[in-house]
């Protein structure tokens, strides 16, 4: 069976090789198909050879006559004949038909003209004037006749048309119904166009004559406004001349009379305020001067009293007794209480006076001694006491450190003195914005890692010195339970700073937080309040129980 089907296709390539070539040599040499229409009857074993003739120059020529209709005349000169089909193979007829026909016109013209001219002299005889009519329609004839070339492409161009193929056609039918419906909708679309400018047309007609109607109402509108207006102008004016009359015949007596009794008990009024203003000030001055004799009636004898206790020795005043001396801290101490040591007379001599310059040797040495008593002043301490010695204290106090004494107390801390600290009260030392860097950069150092109360009142601290505390709190992790920052000048922009610190998870662990008379007003408190009543309170600040915000002097709504 494969072989069958291979010898099957085979055959069927031939064919359509024969087809093909027959077609090529049909088109070559004008020859043409003797049946008409599709190759196909041709693909049996017998018809496999396609049956093809040669036509002679005469038949093919009596052919394309026969197609475009024109009568051939039998008794035409045989001359013609050969001229016209010698002339397929070249270009005659062309020069022929694409020479200009006025001038065969003109010819024609110029022979009648000639021909009568001669008839005047002798007349034409039956014969000639034959011979010129049948020269005249050949003429005709050549000039009207289309060219080989043209036959040969309208030849050409039929069979083209007969061996389309059917799907070509109906694929140019389907083009047609296609363009035809896309002519359809484009003409749905035009119409729909159409329709929908005849509506914006109506609708702007409508519009156009509801804004000339709402014109015309406002026109009439403002005329019957002005006509109004003009009127009870009219009457104001006529009404304000009776009332000019009025006054000045019947009701002047009348004014003028109540004008005077105005001025009268205004006059008395002012009268009886300055009286009781003059009185009250006479009882007030003399209330003054009667206190003040008293306070120093009182004065004198307090001081006479003091004075007589002093030199009896009751209180101390005069001759007091010197305190007993401080004794100095034990290193097992829990607590300590932190003081600046105090400069020596000779220390301050020294710093002061400066070395001598003696020669090159004299400066150099000078100039080790400095660095050896200035490394020496390093490495003393700069309080009375040594923290590196106290290991146990779990609470200090500072007592006028300032700045300079808080650098040195973070100094030691971050050297390891006090491990333990668990308090650092640094009230009332005017430590100020300085004093907080430096203990920012300290608990970033880890200074006090296990610090849970701060107190930091009346330290002269501004809004920018809270955001540097928190951030060295944050960054050194430090676990505050009670933040003490009373008595310092926040105002409000401290206070909408803390609330927002505090929003940003700064007081997670904080217990306390004192903020009384930090000069916070309306606005910082109710951006705490805000803050600290929030819904995510449970999160950002879980343990925190207590805030005091006292004598902040907030509106009272």
């Amino acid at each position: 069976l494969r072989q069958n089907g291979t010898a099957r296709r085979r055959r069927r390539g031939a064919a359509k090789d024969a087809a093909g070539k027959a077609a090529r040599r049909a088109t070559m040499f004008g020859s043409t198909i003797k049946s008409e229409g599709d190759h196909d009857r041709f693909r049996s074993k017998a018809d496999r050879v396609n049956v093809m003739t040669r036509m002679t120059r005469e038949e093919r020529m009596a052919k394309v006559d026969e197609k475009h209709g024109v009568d051939r005349d039998k008794d035409s000169d045989d001359d013609l004949d050969s001229d016209w089909s010698d002339s397929s193979d070249d270009d005659s007829s062309d020069e022929y038909s694409d020479s200009d026909p006025d001038a065969s016109r003109s010819g024609t013209d110029d022979d009648s003209s000639s021909a009568s001219a001669k008839g005047s002299i002798k007349e034409e005889t039956p014969a000639q004037k034959k011979k010129r009519l049948k020269k005249e329609a050949r003429k005709r004839r050549l000039a009207n006749r289309p060219t080989y070339r043209d036959r040969f492409d309208a030849w050409r161009e039929k069979r083209a048309k007969e061996r389309r193929h059917p799907t070509l056609v109906y694929y140019e039918k389907l083009m047609r119904k296609e363009q035809r419906k896309a002519d359809r909708l484009a003409q749905e679309a035009e119409d729909d166009r159409i329709e929908k400018e005849a509506l914006q047309r109506e609708e702007w007609a409508k519009r156009k004559e509801d804004e000339e109607f709402l014109q015309y109402v406002r026109d009439e509108d403002e005329r019957r406004y002005r006509r109004v207006k003009a009127q009870r102008q009219k009457e104001m004016e006529n009404t304000m001349c009776r009332m000019t009359l009025f006054e000045k015949w019947d009701l002047e007596n009348g004014v003028i009379n109540r004008r005077l009794q105005a001025e009268k008990d205004a006059k008395d009024k002012r009268d009886r305020e300055a009286d009781a203003k003059l009185a009250d000030d006479t009882f007030r001055a003399a209330k003054a001067h009667n206190a003040e004799l008293l306070r120093l009636e009182q004065e004198h004898d307090t001081q006479t009293a003091l004075t007589t206790m002093r030199r009896a020795g009751m209180i101390a005043g005069v001759n007091p007794p010197r305190p007993d001396p401080r004794e100095p801290p034990n290193e097992t101490d829990v607590e300590i209480l932190l003081r600046v040591k105090e400069k020596r007379p000779e220390e301050e001599e020294e710093e002061v006076r400066e070395p001598e310059q003696t020669g090159s040797r004299g400066a150099r040495r000078a100039a080790i001694q400095k660095h050896r008593t200035k490394k020496k002043k390093q490495e003393e301490s700069h309080f009375e006491i040594e923290l590196k010695r106290f290991r146990t204290v779990e609470k200090i106090q500072g007592f006028k450190l300032g700045p300079i004494g808080v650098r040195y107390l973070v100094r030691d801390l971050v050297l390891g003195a006090c491990p333990r600290l668990d308090t650092l009260d640094l009230g009332w030392n005017h430590i100020g914005r300085q004093g907080v860097k430096f203990l920012s950069d300290g608990f970033k150092r880890k200074c006090a890692p296990n610090l849970t109360r701060l107190d930091l009142r009346a330290n002269l601290l501004m809004p920018n010195s809270i955001e540097l505390l928190l951030e060295g709190l944050v960054k050194g992790q430090v676990k505050l339970k009670v933040l003490d920052l009373r008595a310092n000048a926040f105002k409000d922009d401290g206070g909408c700073l803390i609330a927002s610190l505090a929003l940003e998870g700064c007081f997670d662990t904080l217990e306390e937080l004192h903020l009384e008379s930090c000069e916070i007003r309306s606005r910082g408190m109710w951006a705490l309040f805000q803050a600290f009543q929030a819904e995510a309170r449970g999160k950002l600040f879980p343990s925190l129980q207590h805030v005091g915000l006292r004598h902040n002097r907030a509106a009272p709504e």
